[in-house]
């Protein structure tokens, strides 16, 4: 099973290679190709990751159900 440290790394490599990409297309003045790259780098570092979130109830909150 992949652990989801593994996948946060796996994502942020396909992000900064997407962004390296697009700053190379742009250096080469392939400017749509540049800034395509540069988006789809830019929305996976943005996309959030699915976690195995735990709830936590803070102790002031069942102490004071008023506030």
């Amino acid at each position: 099973m992949v652990g989801v440290w593994s996948v946060e790394i796996m994502t942020f490599v396909a992000a900064l290679y997407c962004l390296v990409r697009g700053l190379l297309d742009l250096r080469q003045k392939r400017y749509v190709w540049g800034v395509l790259g540069l988006l789809c780098g830019v929305g996976v570092l943005v996309m959030p990751i699915h976690t195995h979130a735990v709830p936590w109830t803070s102790p002031t909150d069942t102490q004071n159900p008023n506030m």
